[in-house]
């Protein structure tokens, strides 16, 4: 992730993810699901999306010029939770109500709309410089909402008892489990 200016307003600062097109199956269905849901969702406390991309280019400062390269550009929000709480040393019970409060806003938003994120974590939620969090990387997410899973992804130590004993799960009840453990 890099932290970028947009040229024809340099004041515009935004994040900006960039890959090399792998031709990976797997690598581009993650991609084409974080797109795809990021352009569904609008909420404050939901990493924006601003353009995304394939035929981006790179201009070294040696002047060697990468082409077809992939892009995902959203709003600057530079501060990671994980960071957060380890510089803090957690944020105590006010700090903790105040963040959770948003950080709920947000995935109930989501689950509203049938998605869920199924990878929340601290490194998931960024916080930008008015102390708005926001819910990224939806790698993982997926649009069935509710419905059972079967694929057994997350991030251990943050992922429900059904999804470490390999039974199908319930992805919102996943995600809930996810903000306890977090909240813990």
């Amino acid at each position: 992730m890099y932290k970028v200016r947009c040229i024809n307003d340099p004041t515009q600062l935004y994040a900006l993810k960039v890959f090399v097109h792998l031709k990976n199956k797997e690598f581009d269905k993650l991609l084409n699901n974080e797109i795809f849901i990021l352009k569904a969702l609008v909420h404050p406390n939901i990493i924006k999306l601003i353009k995304t991309g394939f035929e981006g280019k790179v201009v070294k400062t040696t002047g060697t010029i990468n082409k077809g390269i992939g892009f995902i550009v959203l709003e600057l929000a530079e501060h990671c939770m994980f960071d957060v709480l380890h510089k803090l040393n957690g944020m105590g019970e006010d700090g903790g109500r105040f963040f959770m409060n948003q950080i709920v806003t947000g995935i109930h938003y989501l689950h509203d709309r049938n998605y869920v994120h199924r990878d929340l974590k601290p490194e998931n939620f960024l916080l930008d410089d008015n102390l708005n969090f926001k819910v990224s990387d939806f790698g993982y997410s997926s649009s069935k909402g509710f419905y059972p899973f079967k694929d057994f992804i997350g991030t251990a130590g943050y992922t429900c008892p059904e999804i470490n004993e390999k039974k199908t799960y319930d992805g919102k009840k996943a995600d809930v489990f996810a903000l306890g453990v977090i909240m813990f």
